[in-house]
């Protein structure tokens, strides 16, 4: 499940929700999403993963690639 601001100045008018959702929404209007009952993401953090982390890992791994 994924809530979505609908009322951000990118998705108004909206005349149809789908069109709006495919053409109009961006990540920013992405307020929360849910899977298996459980919060990931809410209000600009990811719940379930360790952010830095992930961005420690993914520097180790690009660097093996481009130095």
């Amino acid at each position: 499940l994924i809530l979505l601001d609908m009322g951000s100045i990118n998705n108004i008018p909206s005349y149809d929700f789908e069109s709006t959702v495919a053409y109009s929404a961006s990540e920013s209007d992405v307020l929360m999403t849910l899977c298996d009952g459980r919060i990931l993401y809410e209000n600009g953090t990811y719940t379930s993963l360790d952010e830095e982390l992930l961005r420690h890992d993914a520097k180790r791994v690009i660097s093996h690639y481009f130095d």
